[in-house]
């Protein structure tokens, strides 16, 4: 099979200004995205969920979205924030299942 992207499957070292270094296991990236999902009851469970999902199907380097950092980024009135060290909570657990092992 040729490729115009030979690299793409290979993997990635990302050096840390501390001299640690993370590999990811090939440089497949999902961006940002809102899901809605944290809106909805079981939410973050679901959300967590659906970034596992594509963990396991091989993305590498995930970038999570749909939470603002105050209400006038909002996407629409009453939508969740993280504007307080009280607003994490729910979110602190949706990282957990989506973290492969390097390969």
């Amino acid at each position: 099979m040729t490729t115009d992207h030979p690299h793409l499957l290979s993997p990635l070292d990302i050096r840390h200004a501390d001299g640690s270094v993370t590999t990811l296991r090939n440089r497949v990236m999902m961006g940002s995205m809102h899901t809605g999902l944290e809106e909805q009851p079981d939410g973050i469970a679901r959300m967590a969920a659906f970034y596992a999902e594509r963990a396991a199907g091989g993305v590498a380097l995930i970038v999570t979205g749909g939470l603002s950092p105050n209400a006038e980024g909002n996407m629409f009135a009453g939508m969740r924030t993280l504007q307080t060290d009280a607003d994490a909570p729910p979110t602190a657990r949706s990282p957990t299942p989506c973290t492969p092992t390097a390969r």
